[in-house]
């Protein structure tokens, strides 16, 4: 019991870890006139016409940017 325990906690630890970086370094927020609060260094050319999915927590979560 106290192994299963532990080993949820790790799990719990993995999944907020993921969403916080997530959702501070990718998703668009409003008041910040659409950028994420910790955007990416790279820049992304919004031109292209090929998208990429990009899986968040084993594909709970998906993604989808334009691909250079």
């Amino acid at each position: 019991m106290l192994a299963v325990l532990g080993v949820l906690c790790v799990l719990l630890a993995f999944v907020l870890t993921e969403h916080t970086a997530h959702c501070n370094g990718h998703r668009p927020h409003r008041p910040l006139g659409q950028q994420p609060p910790n955007p990416p260094p790279q820049v992304i050319n919004l031109t292209a016409a090929r998208i990429q999915r990009r899986p968040i927590l084993g594909g709970l979560i998906n993604e989808y940017t334009q691909a250079a």
